[in-house]
């Protein structure tokens, strides 16, 4: 009998605990009648597994015009655009504008060019002129691209005008990436230059502009310096370079962060790299007519008397 008293009073005392535990809400919250609820697990049924969902693929027609601004033909856009199934109860023409399969001047001036090594006078002091390659891109504002010709060392560009290919610069690549940039449309090139272990690197900046006679293509219009890193200013500028702050939000540059090229700007890599969003060539005579559209070889003996 003693031990069942003291059973029963034990039990009593840990009633009188358990009620007596501030509930924080105090006549407000319902006393859990659940064991699951007094014993506070989670029920399994209130648990739920995020289902993974794979990032919806971007419509090439809802993409901002700004950001397809610089995908030319010469480039292969990361998007493949959708192309529509012609139903087989449809009947296409196929009749083709002759329009379409006619070679323009400027096509065949750089297939002459090319072809007939008009740039060697360029080349002539490269050591290796195994590795060279040749590329179109739209430096200047108007219609016609820009043929460059890239070696491990230095970047050829030449433009045509009025039935001419014109010589108008060669920029040392960098000396750690072999790699340059440019902003299509707006007339810039960019190196990075200098050592990193002396006086620092820095982005070597030219501007062109059209040359103020008919036939001179582009002309180097300004040269600007931006070191990379923020004690290289004093050294560059004592060495009499151009470090126009002020025009370097005009040139998509910002010195405040750590890449400091912006989103106009377009690399172009070293030319032993491989880029599938850059279209760039070997100079072969299947390389020439596959991008110029040549089927015959033109008579540059006509074509010359086009300059008259």
């Amino acid at each position: 009998m003693t031990n069942i008293l003291r059973k029963s009073v034990l039990c009593a005392g840990v009633l009188v605990c358990v009620l007596s535990i501030p509930t924080g809400c105090d006549a407000q919250l319902e006393a859990p009648d659940t064991l699951e609820g007094i014993l506070s697990i989670p029920s399994l049924e209130q648990e739920t597994v995020p289902t993974e969902t794979k990032p919806a693929v971007a419509n090439p027609e809802e993409i901002p015009e700004e950001t397809m601004e610089y995908q030319s033909i010469f480039f292969r856009p990361e998007i493949e655009p959708v192309t529509e199934t012609v139903p087989e109860t449809q009947v296409v023409s196929e009749y083709i504008p002759e329009v379409q399969n006619a070679v323009s001047d400027w096509e065949e001036a750089y297939y002459l060019f090319l072809k007939h090594a008009g740039y060697e006078n360029q080349l002539a002091e490269e050591s290796n002129k195994t590795d060279i390659k040749f590329l179109l891109l739209y430096l200047d504002g108007d219609d016609i691209p820009e043929l460059f010709i890239q070696t491990t060392s230095t970047a050829y560009f030449y433009k045509y005008q009025g039935f001419q290919v014109i010589y108008t610069d060669s920029i040392p690549v960098s000396n750690y990436s072999y790699n340059f940039f440019y902003r299509p449309y707006k007339n810039c090139i960019c190196t990075t230059q200098g050592s990193m272990m002396a006086d620092g690197t820095y982005l070597d900046v030219r501007e062109y502009e059209p040359s103020a006679t008919e036939k001179s293509g582009l002309v180097l219009k300004s040269e600007y310096c931006y070191p990379t890193r923020e004690y290289s200013y004093q050294v560059y500028s004592e060495m009499g370079m151009n470090l126009d702050f002020d025009k370097a939000p005009l040139l998509d540059i910002h010195m405040d962060r750590e890449n400091n090229l912006g989103s106009s700007w377009f690399t172009v890599p070293d030319v032993l790299d491989v880029d599938t969003r850059l279209c760039r060539y070997a100079i072969t005579e299947e390389n020439l007519t596959a991008v110029f559209g040549v089927q015959e070889d033109p008579d540059s003996e006509n074509f010359n008397q086009k300059e008259e």
